[in-house]
Order: structure tokens, then C-alpha cells, then sequence
């Protein structure tokens, strides 16, 4: 079973349907993250907000390279993060 949580900084209903949307109809089963029942400890923004079903009780988390503080904030609280740069050609000089 694939579970996702989609977890916004700029979160509004719309971009969260688009996306849990997407995600199932690229295999996910779940797709948690409308309602966010936990908060991460540190992140005093809608970033910190999350399901306890997921990132809150997950091993392992996926994070954007540039969510500096999200991931220290995860660490903190024993996550082993995998940050990727979802724009790998930023630091490339055109």
C-alpha cells in the first residue's frame, strides 16, 4: 500500500484537492493531509501542521531542499528526512 500526506505551506482546499487528486490517480491508496489533527514541535506555521497518521508518525520523510527549518525541526524529533531540489537546475549557471 503507497500512502502519501500532502503537507502545504500555502495550503488552501483547492490546492489540496488538486494534488491528493493527482496522487491518486498516479497509484497512491491514501492521500492524508486535509485535516491536520498534529503539529511538528518548532514550526510555528501552517508547515508545522500535519496528520498524526503520517509525517507525525512516520520513520521517514520526503522534504523540498529549500524547507531548511522544516527539516531541522523533523530531526529534532528522530525523522530521517530525504531532501530533494525540485528544481535541480537553480544553481546551474545558463
Amino acid at each position: 500500500m503507497v500512502t502519501f500526506e500532502v503537507n502545504l505551506f500555502h495550503r488552501t482546499n483547492k490546492r489540496m484537492n488538486l494534488l491528493i487528486k493527482e496522487l491518486k490517480r498516479l497509484g497512491a491508496n491514501e492521500v492524508l493531509g486535509r485535516i491536520g489533527n498534529a503539529h511538528i514541535p518548532g514550526l510555528d506555521h501552517d508547515r508545522g501542521i500535519c496528520d498524526s497518521n503520517g509525517i507525525f508518525s512516520a520513520d521517514v520523510v520526503l522534504v523540498a531542499l529549500e524547507d531548511g527549518d522544516r527539516c531541522q525541526a523533523l530531526k529534532k524529533i528522530g525523522k530521517t528526512i530525504i531532501a530533494i531540489d525540485l528544481n535541480p537546475l537553480s544553481s546551474y549557471n545558463c
